[in-house]
């Protein structure tokens, strides 16, 4: 247990990278949704589109891996596995949609949105604001798996590839409204493509580096030009979203066995890895922890108008409130529970 936990805890680089990106990605879009930074605007989207081009990708890249290291090895084992990991994942949704919508409902006057009882009653075909994320972890990884199941041993893994892979131009060409095929046209790729590389048994380190530079080239290539040209969602950012997702990826499985000799980098690597540890309480807990603190500057008369105050307190609130109020109740078993709740098969996995 103790070996395979240093050999698979690398995953948790590219899992602070993407909670990070997504709250600063969130943190710029509540800036800019604001009338207070007009001159700032550009930067901010631009901070967020950079952002948002691979975070969420990121996150399907590491769940697929995480379930690729799950052997399956018939489909008896695959449905009593996939039934309870979802029945978990689906009740963790309700619960967590429970709660949003109750702290919505209450500070009411507080809030932009305000929740009526009909947002609760739609959570299964409209998610609640940022826990969409949950929701499309739950499609896409009931769709992927059982395409596995039924593709895979049929030895069509390059069949499913390919369809996986057409399937992220569909939103460019067609308006998909429904929004469970939606992320299973933007994610489901990236998902299986996490499946197969913790299939693939040998990874040589030079290949490795090799495409970790060829994808960092890319995605600076693909993005400066979407960004200088000024392009919206054109063929070109699928490419942008797809190599940024995998460099950040296999940048963070090329350094697994890297010890930096300076500190400073040891730090960063360090920082990133338990920031991902606690990647769940932070993505739940950061957008109310966010709001409260603006409520609460508010009614105390503050009014942090200075762009250059309120983008580096965003973030710090963001990441340390919910951290570490995570460290302080996380040995609650209960508690953690409710933000873990498939934590024995998590630790099995990495």
């Amino acid at each position: 247990m103790k070996k395979e936990e240093k050999r698979e805890s690398w995953i948790f680089m590219p899992l602070g990278l993407f909670i990070l990106s997504a709250l600063v990605a969130n943190v710029c879009a509540g800036l800019s949704g604001t009338d207070w930074y007009l001159g700032a605007n550009v930067y901010l989207k631009g901070i967020q589109t950079i952002l948002c081009s691979f975070s969420m990708q990121l996150f399907f890249l590491i769940a697929g891996y995480l379930y690729g290291k799950k052997k399956i090895a018939d489909f008896g084992q695959y449905r009593s596995f996939a039934g309870k990991h979802l029945l978990k994942v689906g009740v963790f949704y309700i619960i967590w949609s429970v709660i949003y919508w109750g702290v919505k409902y209450v500070f009411g006057s507080f809030v932009e949105q305000k929740m009526t009882f009909t947002h609760l009653t739609s959570i299964f075909v409209r998610p609640i604001e940022f826990l969409w994320l949950i929701y499309a972890y739950f499609v896409v990884f009931l769709f992927v798996t059982l395409c596995i199941q039924v593709f895979e041993k049929k030895k069509r893994q390059n069949w499913l590839l390919g369809i996986f892979f057409a399937m992220l131009f569909v939103p460019l060409f067609m308006s998909v409204k429904v929004r469970a095929l939606y992320y299973l046209m933007r994610y489901a790729f990236y998902f299986y493509v996490g499946v197969r590389f913790a299939a693939k048994k040998e990874k040589k380190e030079d290949e490795i580096s090799i495409t970790v530079f060829l994808l960092g080239l890319l995605f600076y290539v693909c993005l400066a030009t979407q960004m200088g040209f000024g392009l919206g969602k054109t063929m070109l950012s699928v490419f942008s979203t797809l190599t940024g997702a995998l460099f950040f990826f296999t940048l963070g499985y090329a350094m697994k066995d890297y010890h930096p000799s300076k500190k400073w980098i040891c730090k960063i690597v360090w920082f990133l890895q338990e920031t991902g540890k606690s990647a769940v309480p932070i993505y739940l807990l950061h957008v109310p922890a966010l709001a409260a603190v603006r409520i609460l500057l508010s009614k105390l008369g503050f009014r942090f108008e200075a762009i250059w105050l309120q983008f580096p307190l965003g973030i710090l609130i963001g990441w340390a409130v919910p951290f570490f109020f995570y460290q302080a109740v996380k040995k609650i078993k209960w508690i953690d529970v409710l933000f873990y709740p498939d934590r024995n098969q998590l630790e099995e996995e990495i």
